[in-house]
């Protein structure tokens, strides 16, 4: 991105594009013409500076400068971006041709994301701390890359809740904007802690007053540093870089590209003893095609996905197979910023399985580490999801790690933040995993909350990503009632940032209860990759299933159940209330799930007269119930799901249904 400012006192060129009786013109297109031969691929133009110190100007004297410009620049074959935190100055630029809105206010005007999402224009946001005028008399951070990570995360957010697709948006985490040299050199650092949800990063570092600090150089000699510190923000993850000197940079860049570095993959798994086996296979098949290798041993699939990010990884895989039994196995894939991969990238792995594989020469072979901090880099981001001063002192916790990956992790987090752990299932042995414990059989575990007396209990499944608790009264609660939990008292805080996301199976007790508080309740498909594109999708941060996959966005870019734990608990420590009255609101209705085995479960779904039955039983229920027949996604299953008030009735509905699916099959 070159940068064009047509204003009289910017800190680098102002006042060269800009004469007495106005902008020059001529001058513009000769200089953006130079700037696109030598590589730019967006022009940014200016008319207001944001240096420190700046004072605002009007926003006709904004639009006096700039859109005249925009008008030539928007006839040549390059995105004209316009760099402005002013609506209206924004809409007359798109008017007049712009293809992108750099914002360094973030939607500081009120109508600014509104005047975007009623266009097709690119949006750039970046982080300011104050304004212009005062940003730098005296910043200050608990954590920068925390904070400036949040922020963005946050107008992400607010952006897709203002109707602004995803795809066209753009994030800045705002150097120079209300920052020290120190806290400039930390978000260098951990640009890729910054991403958010795949977005691109745009970085303005050039010939700002950090590299006239480093190096001691006046703002006309700061070229050199200004293309080393546009080299290290690409290195680090950032997409587009905002520079003075293009020809300069853009050499650097085709330099810097044509290194071609080795992709740079983690490896974790669970505990079952397949895994070991798995494990060797893919090392040895990601190295053979030239790939980096880290190797964590078990841990938590949220771990993983946290790692890749933080790490800077290409991606992650997980070996495991869930709650299931120690004799199955599968692999989970994580993208560079920890998410899950869609589902055609995923059948395109696995159309690649039957192709011929091929391996590089013997000099780029791959190298394989392993990282022994592991545990505890992801013990400390646990704990970092709740507020500073929280503690579980006094608490006592008894915790099933249900023999699997949270076993040497999830005793040190809860411990750590001050709570009497008892520990079940924690010695796993390689076949063990799931069996008779964890989330999936937590029987064991209330029969231990009562013996002990605990105040709660908290059951994981084998690979840390599901969760479920006990009360101090031996009562199960699944995720619909974690949630319901969460979202209460993020409602009290007003920190919700919108509804909450369920699935199809998620009981109507749970919806009811949330609505009754004002809060929004949607539905998606079965399957946590679902929820998590509808939460992206409204632009909400919490949601989850039943069984136990709590998602909290903005925390963590998968299910992770010591997360959802500790966010669970938040309201018991800060209210002081058990967990028991806490979830009291949720009355959930009775509801029967009958498993249906026939050779073809979705042509049964679409039978007539299952579909006639269904019909005829809805409608008796009317709004005091519900029903869902969907077919296994892994099984030749056929699923009947009843719900309502009368447990009776749900049972006979549900009885019937299954019949007819039978016979139809």
């Amino acid at each position: 991105m070159g940068v064009l400012n047509i204003t009289p006192d910017s800190f680098s060129d102002g006042g060269k594009l800009f004469q007495d009786h106005g902008v020059d013109l001529s001058g513009v297109q000769a200089v953006a013409q130079q700037m696109i031969e030598e590589g730019a691929n967006v022009l940014d133009i200016g008319g207001e500076s944001t240096r420190p110190g700046a004072q605002p100007v009007g926003v006709s004297q904004e639009m006096d400068r700039v859109i005249p410009v925009v008008e030539v620049l928007a006839q040549l074959d390059t995105i004209v971006s316009v760099d402005t935190r002013h609506a209206p100055v924004a809409a007359a630029a798109i008017a007049a041709g712009a293809h992108m809105i750099n914002d360094v206010s973030a939607g500081g005007d009120p109508d600014m994301l509104s005047t975007v999402a009623a266009s097709q224009v690119g949006y750039a946001m970046m982080h300011m701390q104050g304004l212009p005028e005062n940003m730098q008399l005296s910043p200050r951070y608990g954590d920068v890359i925390a904070e400036v990570g949040g922020y963005l995360k946050q107008r992400y957010l607010a952006c897709l809740q203002a109707g602004i697709d995803g795809g066209r948006l753009m994030l800045d985490p705002g150097f120079g904007f209300g920052k020290t040299l120190a806290h400039n050199l930390q978000l260098l650092d951990g640009l890729a802690q910054l991403k958010v949800s795949g977005v691109p990063l745009l970085v303005g570092l050039s010939r700002k007053s950090m590299l006239g600090t480093i190096t001691g150089k006046t703002v006309e000699d700061r070229m050199a540093a200004s293309v080393a510190a546009a080299l290290l923000a690409v290195q680090r993850g950032a997409d587009l870089v905002r520079v003075h000197d293009v020809a300069a940079t853009s050499d650097a860049l085709k330099v810097l590209q044509a290194l071609h570095s080795p992709a740079h993959v983690i490896i974790g798994k669970d505990t079952r003893i397949s895994g070991y086996m798995l494990e060797s296979v893919l090392e040895s098949g990601l190295v053979s095609a030239g790939a980096n290798v880290s190797l964590i041993g078990p841990m938590p699939t949220p771990a993983i996905a946290y790692l890749t990010r933080t790490l800077r990884a290409d991606a992650g895989v997980v070996i495991s197979a869930s709650h299931n039994p120690y004799y199955d196995n599968g692999i989970k894939f994580f993208d560079h910023l920890g998410n899950k991969l869609a589902d055609d990238v995923e059948h395109e792995i696995e159309a690649q399985l039957g192709e011929e594989m091929a391996c590089v020469d013997s000099d780029q072979l791959g190298r394989a580490s392993r990282i022994s901090d592991a545990a505890g880099r992801y013990i400390e981001f646990c704990k970092a999801t709740v507020p500073r001063g929280f503690s579980l002192r006094g608490m006592r916790i008894v915790l099933d790690c249900a023999h699997g990956a949270t076993y040497h992790v999830a005793p040190r987090v809860f411990e750590e933040l001050g709570a009497e752990v008892e520990l079940i299932g924690a010695t796993p042995d390689g076949v063990n995993i799931n069996d008779g414990c964890g989330s999936t059989h937590p029987e064991m575990l209330r029969e231990k909350v009562l013996e002990l007396r605990a105040d709660v209990g908290i059951a994981f499944d084998g690979d840390g990503d599901r969760v479920l608790m006990v009360d101090s009264d031996g009562r199960l609660l699944d995720g619909d009632e974690l949630i319901y939990m969460i979202a209460s008292h993020r409602k009290v805080l007003g920190t919700l940032g919108g509804g909450v996301v369920g699935t199809v199976m998620s009981n109507l007790g749970l919806q009811q209860a949330l609505e009754a508080q004002g809060i929004e309740f949607c539905r998606a498909k079965v399957g946590d990759r679902y929820v998590t594109e509808m939460l992206l999708n409204k632009g909400w941060l919490l949601g989850g299933e039943t069984s136990g996959h709590v998602l909290c966005l903005d925390l963590a870019s998968t299910g992770d159940a010591i997360v959802a734990a500790l966010q669970a608990l938040l309201p018991v420590v800060e209210s002081s209330r058990s967990v028991a009255e806490l979830v009291s609101g949720v009355v959930k209705l009775p509801q029967i799930m009958v498993n249906v085995k026939v050779p073809d479960p979705a042509a049964v779904a679409r039978s007539p007269a299952l579909l006639s039955a269904i019909s005829v039983k809805e409608a008796g229920l009317a709004d005091r119930g519900r029903i869902l027949v969907r077919a296994s996604g892994t099984e030749p299953l056929l699923r009947v799901m009843v719900e309502g008030e009368d447990a009776p009735e749900v049972q006979e509905i549900a009885d019937e249904l299954a019949a007819i699916a039978q016979n139809q099959g």
